[in-house]
């Protein structure tokens, strides 16, 4: 599908749960946002790919052979988990994303719980991978965050999961893994940035091979 000249976001899943019982999936595969030398031609204002969540229950979410080019803001995928206790399950491969627009700050952006809250939002992503066919592929300008995983909310009861990921659990450890797994167009000199707002290293993991997504 193609999709340009939007005013918000591109392709929003978003959906606010309070039954333990239910929850959200969605496949969002094999679409064409905006449109290469067209200024804000994914979105005048907002990320090419937006999934908010927010309650209780369970998210599961696929991302995949995707192109995304010249979305306004924040990001071209960016997931905000925050704003309950949940699980949050991601797949996102083989998308091709370039020319971020003025008020971009990351590729890909995935949260964890919002900045001293007391969210408890377990996340699972697969990122990228180690087939050419798995990859991501990411190019933009100099200092903006290629891959973005900002890990917030509780200090304790949730964790960010990226199956394959080995020890030490750091941050740079993280960083090196996903960069491992996805592909910087030459030319760019784009960096994978992990953070953790509430300070320490404790909450990344790397169990089992995927993440239970559609």
């Amino acid at each position: 599908m193609d999709i340009s000249g939007l005013t918000g976001g591109s392709v929003t899943l978003s959906g606010n749960i309070t039954d333990a019982g239910t929850g959200l999936s969605g496949l969002i595969d094999n679409n064409r946002i905006g449109v290469s030398n067209v200024v804000d031609s994914a979105t005048k204002t907002a990320n090419g790919i937006f999934f908010s969540y927010a309650g209780i229950g369970t998210a599961s979410v696929t991302i995949t052979t995707n192109e995304i080019r010249n979305w306004h803001n924040n990001g071209a995928i960016y997931a905000d988990n925050t704003g309950g206790s949940y699980t949050a399950n991601f797949k996102i491969k083989g998308n091709t994303i370039a020319e971020p627009g003025a008020g971009s700050f990351t590729d890909l952006g995935i949260t964890d719980g919002a900045n001293t809250s007391s969210d408890t939002i377990n996340v699972c992503a697969e990122i990228g991978g180690p087939t050419a066919g798995e990859k991501n592929i990411s190019s933009g300008p100099t200092g903006k965050s290629d891959i973005y995983h900002g890990c917030s909310g509780a200090n304790s009861g949730h964790t960010f999961n990226l199956p394959g990921l080995t020890s030490p659990f750091t941050l740079a450890h993280v960083a090196t893994f996903v960069a491992g797994n996805n592909t910087i167009n030459a030319g760019s000199t784009l960096t994978y940035q992990v953070y953790d707002d509430n300070g320490g290293n404790g909450i990344f993991t790397g169990v089992g091979t995927g993440c239970g997504t559609p």
